[in-house]
């Protein structure tokens, strides 16, 4: 990305690296830095955010308080940014999948079946 921004073309319009920074020059350094302080404008995360507090959109289960089922299964689920851009999604969707099935299980009826895949 580096040598991207360094070409004529992206320095013409102004570009610049902002994250992480010149300082941040080794593959050791990249890869800490983008653990710790992994950026954060790229996707739109906590608006859905997952709490205990009434005040909190969504609850242990995915859940949209307030609104029978209704679950919130992707990224604005995370209180704080993660470090993995979408990686963490995945496995929240694993899990939302679980809670799901739980869930449905007090719900079975004949006419509605309901499987785990795998």
């Amino acid at each position: 990305m580096r040598a991207i921004l360094d070409t004529p073309e992206m320095r013409s319009i102004g570009a610049k690296e902002l994250y992480p920074g010149p300082d941040v020059t080794t593959d050791e350094e990249i890869v800490r830095h983008s653990l710790n302080a992994g950026p954060y404008g790229y996707h739109t995360l906590g608006t859905a955010a997952i709490g205990p507090d009434a005040d909190d959109v969504v609850d242990e289960r995915l859940r949209v308080r307030g609104v029978d089922g209704l679950r919130v299964v992707e990224a604005s689920v995370f209180p704080y940014q993660p470090s993995g851009n979408n990686g963490p999604t995945s496995p929240a969707a694993w899990i939302a999948a679980d809670l799901i099935l739980e869930d449905a299980k007090q719900y079975e009826r004949e006419d509605l079946q309901i499987k785990a895949v795998g």
